[in-house]
């Protein structure tokens, strides 16, 4: 029988330092193709044209007021997630990074209450993200400024940049 990976773990860097223990919660960026519909003559109907890749964020949930994220923001930073996951058989598992870069762009502290935690919530808007898996390799790598889709060792974009002269 087999069943699914478990993220078992995860830590945050942000500015090249560690969060061990003090991020609770880290949401990854969506990877979407922007697409256009288009329906010449004569077509059935609508297909999607790829215009791009769509704007990604990724946000860190920290489990209380972290001073150095608060003086990074309006500023350009990497952040790197590294989530561990265990699968149901010994001595099986599974490791991921992702690395992201660009500008943080909110710093949202959490409400308060007497006698309860406080939390500091911050984004950023990505430019670059690249993915890596411990047995495949870089899986993803996207630059937005360069030009670059990079997915599963295929340059998606290789063709544009190419006819841009780049």
């Amino acid at each position: 029988m087999s069943y699914p990976n478990k993220i078992n773990d995860f830590n945050a860097h942000l500015d090249g330092i560690s969060y061990m223990g003090k991020v609770s919660e880290a949401t990854l960026p969506q990877l979407q193709i922007k697409t256009e519909a288009h329906r010449g003559a004569g077509m059935e109907g609508e297909v999607a044209q790829d215009m791009g890749v769509n704007a990604m964020q990724v946000s860190l949930t920290f489990a209380e007021w972290v001073f150095p994220a608060y003086e990074l923001f309006g500023t350009q930073q990497e952040i790197v997630l590294r989530p561990f996951s265990t699968v149901a058989r010994p001595n099986v598992n599974d490791a991921w990074i992702f690395t992201t870069f660009g500008l943080i762009s909110a710093s949202e502290p959490g409400g308060l209450k007497s006698g309860e935690g406080s939390m500091l919530k911050v984004t950023q808007e990505v430019r670059r993200l690249k993915i890596e898996h411990q047995t495949e390799g870089v899986m993803v790598n996207i630059d937005l400024e360069k030009a670059i889709r990079i997915v599963g060792g295929v340059d998606q974009s290789k063709e544009i940049r190419k006819a841009m002269g780049l």
